[in-house]
């Protein structure tokens, strides 16, 4: 009964962690998962034409590892609306779904499908992603293919 009880703590700590980094996991289906006899346990996230990953802490650990380039972008977005929005303006081409960007930093919610990368939170994406890349750092640090800037405002 006790391992449990800290199943479920240990889902709720890594479901609430990832809500605050952005990702809206109380839009999509997000359940745990408790080994038999064991502590240790995960979270299940599924999208809405069945497609199910398993989050388990190596991956959230990995994801936490890589936030000074997701907090950087977060700064800007929130501080820096005007910078944001002209580099959108300035932004040119599209996202080719190499996965670079996600796979680069170990982003759990990446999913291979066929010949593409996709991510099962697309519909709910935090606003990190949805603004990437918002400068020419963000296309050098990942190797991004799909986008580049004609001119970098400060």
């Amino acid at each position: 009964m006790m391992k449990k009880i800290l199943g479920y703590i240990y889902f709720y700590a890594v479901y609430y962690f990832l809500i605050l980094c952005g990702f809206k996991l109380h839009k999509v289906k997000a359940w745990p998962v408790l080994d038999e006899g064991l502590i240790r346990a995960y979270i299940q996230v599924g999208d809405e034409s069945g497609r199910v990953i398993d989050v388990k802490k190596k991956d959230w650990l990995g994801f936490t590892g890589n936030l000074k380039h997701a907090f950087r972008r977060r700064f800007l977005i929130a501080f820096r609306k005007g910078y944001v929005q002209r580099q959108l303006l300035a932004r040119k081409g599209e996202c080719k779904r190499c996965g670079l960007c996600c796979y680069n930093r170990k982003c759990c919610f990446l999913i291979r499908d066929d010949d593409h990368w996709d991510c099962i939170l697309h519909p709910y994406k935090p606003l990190n992603c949805v603004h990437y890349p918002v400068d020419q750092k963000d296309v050098d640090e990942y190797g991004c293919k799909g986008f580049h800037f004609n001119s970098i405002e400060k």
